[in-house]
């Protein structure tokens, strides 16, 4: 696992907590959390997918190529998305999971200042910092959290190789 404050330029990181913060995604609705939730829990969050499939799916993600690129150093994406998760006035640890099955680095990039976190595999909590990088195997288990001193939870997710 590798962690890195400050990740980002300061004006660079600026222009993409701007737009995933905004009011100009569409977010969706995600019934559970991981793949050993269920729908019974109040485990959710909403998604916004950039890419997916072998291709983009959002014109947003061209603003990410320079963090990829540059920080990342990744040879292809798998997957990457924004996931937001909403106060509930109770921090909620969602249920550990893998990201896929096959070993694969796996980026999450905090957008946001908050007291969620993400829990890893060897129980270590990495917190939700604004400009924050963990790099680490997204076939090992992890779990994210919500968040409950501000309105909303956001983190960039990347997988890659």
């Amino acid at each position: 696992m590798k962690i890195t404050d400050n990740t980002l330029p300061v004006n660079y990181f600026q222009n993409l907590q701007n737009i995933i913060m905004s009011n100009n995604l569409a977010w969706e609705y995600q019934a559970k959390v991981g793949n050993l939730d269920d729908e019974e829990n109040n485990h959710f969050y909403f998604v916004h997918r950039l890419y997916e499939n072998f291709s983009p799916v959002c014109s947003f993600f061209q603003q990410l190529v320079p963090y990829i690129e540059d920080v990342l150093e990744a040879k292809a994406v798998i997957r990457s998305r924004i996931l937001l998760y909403t106060n509930q006035e109770t921090l909620v640890e969602h249920n550990p999971h893998r990201d896929m099955e096959f070993s694969h680095k796996a980026a999450l990039l905090y957008i946001n200042t908050n007291n969620g976190f993400t829990r890893m595999s060897d129980n270590s909590k990495v917190n939700s910092v604004a400009n924050r990088n963990v790099i680490f195997d997204g076939s090992s288990l992890h779990n994210s959290t919500n968040c409950t001193d501000v309105k909303s939870r956001f983190v960039l997710a990347v997988n890659y190789f």
